[in-house]
């Protein structure tokens, strides 16, 4: 039954779209498919099939197979209407900006007062960012239609996109003519009339709000806050006296007197009103949200004003609870003062209450992250792939956590996920491909470990951390040695003092049969680690042993057998006084 339905409904769309002109244009409009040739007989029929299967797929979601539908329409029919008119909606949806604008204004170009051609193009030019033209045809759809007032809309936002004010409140003045005023016009026109200093008219609009909203104190509070940016004080106190006096208890009032008092320097009066204000669950949350923003940036400075967005975020969190957004700015603000534990917990809060929010989730797995807690990173990050599968992040932190915990089939299950999504990311790519070197290594797979380092490093030759892995997993597989010689000295060159790249360095050395260079080396690894790994130790000992010096060999064995980081053969070296493979 539901295929019947759809079948139907896209019956009418293609009988819509193909039909007569009288049923899209007005009067007199030129014909929407008077260039196409006149198709009969099995042409007709072929195109007909092609045309419904076209948008079959489009409205199905599958967009490639629209697309090759209506291209093979045009080859039938090269400049059938219809079909530029879809396949133009359909290189939007794509991406393909270039290309729906050519198909638009081929099909006006055909059909030049075909209205709803022209409202294509409009939105085609907006989509694709060229307001002035977009601008140019609902002008014109405004001549042919003027009492359409959606058109209007639409031009304002074009010139405003266009960054042409003028032309934006002339739009708006003619749409306030034909509709009649509104608040979220006026409202429009006054931050463009104050943006243009048109200061007259701004001030007449916003007296207009204030006489059309007589009970609406936010009205009252933009014109006090008008002839005060004015420098008209005097006006502006008698508006502030104005609201104490005949709204003594209105939460938004308490708002406007914050502003006003701390205009006079009256901060412990301004802080109290805001208490008030913030108390009140007459307020809405995103108003207050406003003021922590701009309060959070004063306090990098203040310690008075930390203390008090302190006090208003425990306001908040009692007046409003159950507000994901509660707990999401009292997490930004905890954070900021890098208390990240207290702040992952608010964020978590957040998260209990509305877990839609992408952001809020990255927050945490970031604070994971900083803390160095993978057990955190892996249940977190496992959790947010469920609901966003197709953020890279979520895939990446995984993959970095359970590489962390040597769970390396599962490391390399989520970097390659990531490395899927990051495509053109290059900073996380570069990282991704990194850990997919080590985690591919680990398992035995040489190859892909080799791929993965080397895609790393023409994204980044410079990048050390890649260097010195690639270079010491082939020298324990002897294996290009040369290459690894040479990235390692990249390392030391850079960091003559890391005692881990000095290691490799010297270990590579080691496995060139380079005993004598590999000894200054590896003591230089010992001497500039605060605390040697046995590894290090090892390693020294090893070269040391090369050299013909035994006891030296011996010693460092010892001190390698007391740390971790040493190989299992460690005893049997030193039981031997001999290299025990």
């Amino acid at each position: 039954m539901r295929k019947g339905n759809n079948y139907i409904w896209l019956t009418a769309v293609v009988f819509m779209l193909l039909g007569t002109s009288c049923s899209l244009t007005k009067k007199g409009s030129s014909k929407p498919n008077q260039a196409s040739r006149e198709l009969v007989g099995h042409e007709k029929l072929a195109f007909d099939e092609t045309f419904f299967n076209g948008l079959s797929a489009k409205y199905a979601g599958d967009h490639k197979t629209a697309m090759a539908n209506f291209q093979q329409c045009l080859i039938l029919d090269p400049d059938n209407a219809a079909v530029k008119y879809e396949l133009s909606d359909l290189y939007i949806q794509m991406g393909y900006n270039d290309m729906a604008v050519q198909m638009a204004e081929e099909v006006v170009a055909v059909n030049p007062d075909n209205r709803w051609y022209l409202e294509n193009l409009a939105s085609v030019y907006q989509n694709t960012k060229k307001f002035v033209e977009s601008a140019a045809i609902y002008e014109q759809l405004i001549q042919a239609y003027p009492n359409e007032i959606n058109y209007y809309y639409e031009l304002g936002s074009a010139y405003l996109y266009a960054n042409n004010a003028a032309g934006a409140i002339r739009t708006y003045e003619n749409l306030e003519a034909l509709a009649g005023f509104s608040n979220s016009l006026a409202e429009q026109l006054t931050k463009l009339y104050e943006h243009q200093k048109m200061d007259a008219k701004a001030e007449g609009k916003l007296k207009e709000l204030v006489d059309h909203n007589p009970s609406e104190v936010r009205y009252v509070g933009m014109l006090a806050a008008f002839y005060k940016k004015r420098g008209e004080f005097d006006k502006s106190v008698a508006l502030y006296e104005e609201l104490k006096l005949n709204h003594p208890n209105d939460p938004y009032v308490k708002l406007a007197l914050y502003e006003y008092y701390n205009e006079l320097g009256n901060y412990d009066e301004a802080y109290r009103n805001l208490e008030r204000a913030f108390s009140s669950k007459e307020v809405n949350i995103d108003s207050k949200i406003g003021i922590l923003l701009a309060l959070m940036d004063l306090s990098v400075k203040n310690e008075t004003i930390r203390a008090e967005l302190f006090e208003l975020m425990e306001i908040m969190t009692k007046t409003h609870p159950n507000d994901a957004k509660t707990w999401a700015i009292y997490g930004d603000y905890l954070y900021n003062q890098n208390q990240k534990e207290k702040s992952r917990t608010m964020f978590l809060k957040s998260i209990s209450i509305d877990d839609s929010k992408y952001q809020v989730w990255n927050q945490v797995l970031f604070i994971d992250s900083e803390l160095n807690e993978v057990d955190s990173i892996i249940l977190h990050s496992s959790q947010c792939v469920e609901l966003f599968p197709n953020q890279v992040l979520p895939h990446y932190f995984n993959g970095v956590g359970h590489l962390q915990k040597l769970e390396y089939k599962e490391a390399i299950s989520s970097l390659e996920k990531a490395k899927e999504l990051a495509y053109g990311m290059t900073e996380l790519e570069i990282q991704i491909f990194a850990n997919l070197g080590d985690a591919y290594y680990q398992v035995g797979d040489l190859q892909k470990s080799w791929l993965s380092y080397d895609q790393s490093l023409r994204m980044k030759p410079s990048n050390d951390y890649v260097l010195n892995n690639y270079a010491y997993f082939l020298s324990v597989e002897g294996e290009q040695l040369d290459k690894a010689l040479e990235m390692s000295k990249k390392t030391v060159d850079n960091n003559p003092k890391n005692a881990t790249y000095l290691d490799t360095y010297g270990w590579i050395l080691y496995r060139m049969g380079k005993y004598e260079d590999a000894v200054k080396y590896l003591a230089d690894a010992k001497k500039y680690s605060e605390n040697p790994s046995g590894e290090i130790l090892e390693h020294l000992g090893d070269a040391l042993f090369k050299t013909n010096d035994v006891d030296g060999a011996v010693l460092n064995w010892k001190l390698a057998l007391e740390k971790e980081g040493a190989s299992e053969n460690i005893g049997k070296k030193i039981e031997t006084k001999k290299l025990v493979e």
